[in-house]
């Protein structure tokens, strides 16, 4: 949770996955979600406000935290290529790489989220966004 990012120990190490606004809001509006606490996304305008809140501290905690600190991952990047973007984020923290990283899907682990359907599939871009036919800005 990026609320609390600055609070974490000065040798922490925080990756970012950065994925487009309207993506997160779609996503988030049209999940019922059965835990207590997201009632804010059935509000367009809460989500709305509470995405650009994100996005600013996501943008804070980057320029005040040591470059060495924060590590940020666009989501398109992550799906189109993401042998290269598991390689950059286990570097970042000082990991070697390991190729099952690149495919969670395979995984025989517990999973308690919205998402545990699409967790259980290959890492793809058609997961939880929008249909491509809202405009743009």
């Amino acid at each position: 949770n990026i609320w609390w990012l600055g609070g974490l120990p000065p040798c922490s190490k925080t990756i970012i996955v950065e994925r487009d606004d309207m993506d997160v809001g779609y996503s988030s509006y049209k999940t019922i979600f059965r835990q207590p606490g997201y009632d804010f996304t059935y509000n367009q305008r809460e989500l709305g406000w509470r995405i650009g809140l994100t996005r600013y501290l996501q943008e804070h905690w980057e320029f005040v935290l040591p470059k060495s600190q924060v590590h940020r991952v666009k989501y398109e990047e992550l799906v189109a290529d993401p042998t290269a973007a598991v390689q950059g984020m286990l570097s970042f923290l000082g990991l070697p790489f390991h190729e099952p990283c690149t495919r969670p899907h395979e995984a025989n682990t517990a999973l308690v989220t919205s998402g545990a359907i699409e967790v259980r599939e290959p890492i793809s871009p058609y997961h939880g966004g929008h249909d491509g036919g809202i405009p743009r800005s």
